[in-house]
C-alpha cells in the first residue's frame, strides 16, 4: 500500500511538472508573439514605401491605430495576468505556513483533550477526537472550529482548563484556525482572479494574433513583386 501511495505521489508530481512546463512555454510564446507584432507594426508604419502599397489594400493609418490598440490590450493583459499569477503564488506560500500552524495548534489541543476524555465517547465525538485530521482543508477548518466551540461547553471547559486548555488557550487555537480560513478564502479568490486574467490575456492575444495574421497575408500578396520589401518584413 505504501509503495502504491509513493508511486501515486510521484506520478502526480510528474503531471504537475509537465503542466507547469507547458504553461511556461505558452507564456514565452505569447510574449514573443506580442513582441513580433509590435516590431511588424513599427517596421511597416516607419517605411513610407510599404505604407503606400498597403494603403491601397485598405491598411491606412486608422487601421494601424486599431492594430496598436490591440497590441496595447495584449501587453496590458499579459502584464496583468503575470501579476495575478505572482500574487497567487505568493499567497500559496503564505497559506502553507498558516496551514501548518493551524494543524499544529489543533493537534496539540486534541492530544490534551484525548488524554482528559480518553474513556468518554461522547466527548470524543463532540470534540472531533476520534479520527485523524481530514486531508480536505475546508473540512479540517469546519471540524476544528466546531470542536473548539464545543470545548467551551460547560461539561468540557472546566476539565480542559485544568490541563492548559482554558479560554485563552482555546482562543489561540481558534485564532490559528480562523487565520487559515481567512487565508484560504483569499487564496481561492486569487486563484479565481488568475483564471480570469488568463482568459483575458488569451482573448487579447487571440485578437492581436488574428489581426497580425491577416496583415501578414495581405502584405505578402501586395509586396510579392518587391522582394526587397518582403525581406524587410519577413513575410
Amino acid at each position: 500500500m505504501l509503495e502504491q501511495q509513493v508511486e501515486l505521489y510521484q506520478e502526480e508530481g510528474k503531471e504537475e511538472q509537465e503542466t507547469a512546463r507547458k504553461v511556461a512555454e505558452q507564456d514565452v510564446s505569447i510574449e514573443a508573439g506580442i513582441g513580433n507584432a509590435a516590431l511588424l507594426i513599427e517596421t511597416i508604419t516607419g517605411d513610407p514605401r510599404i505604407m503606400g502599397i498597403l494603403a491601397e489594400k485598405g491598411y491606412n493609418e486608422e487601421v494601424f491605430n486599431e492594430g496598436r490598440t490591440l497590441l496595447e490590450n495584449a501587453r496590458s493583459a499579459f502584464a496583468s495576468r503575470a501579476a495575478a499569477i505572482a500574487a497567487q503564488r505568493y499567497a500559496s506560500s503564505r497559506l502553507a505556513g498558516t496551514e501548518i500552524s493551524a494543524e499544529k495548534a489543533f493537534t496539540d489541543f486534541r492530544l490534551v483533550a484525548r488524554a482528559v476524555f480518553k474513556d468518554e465517547p461522547e466527548a470524543f465525538s463532540a470534540l472531533n477526537l476520534k479520527d485523524s485530521l481530514p486531508p480536505n482543508r475546508s473540512q479540517f477548518i469546519a471540524r476544528a472550529l466546531t470542536a473548539i466551540e464545543n470545548a467551551r461547553l460547560e461539561e468540557y471547559t472546566g476539565r480542559l482548563s485544568r490541563f492548559g486548555c482554558d479560554e485563552e488557550g482555546l482562543a489561540q487555537v481558534e485564532a490559528s484556525i480562523s487565520a487559515l480560513e481567512t487565508t484560504d478564502a483569499g487564496q481561492n479568490q486569487l486563484i479565481s482572479d488568475a483564471m480570469t486574467a488568463t482568459a483575458e490575456r488569451d482573448a487579447a492575444w487571440e485578437a492581436l494574433s488574428g489581426w497580425v495574421s491577416q496583415l501578414r497575408a495581405v502584405a505578402k500578396t501586395a509586396l510579392r513583386d518587391k522582394p526587397d520589401l518582403v525581406k524587410i518584413l519577413d513575410v
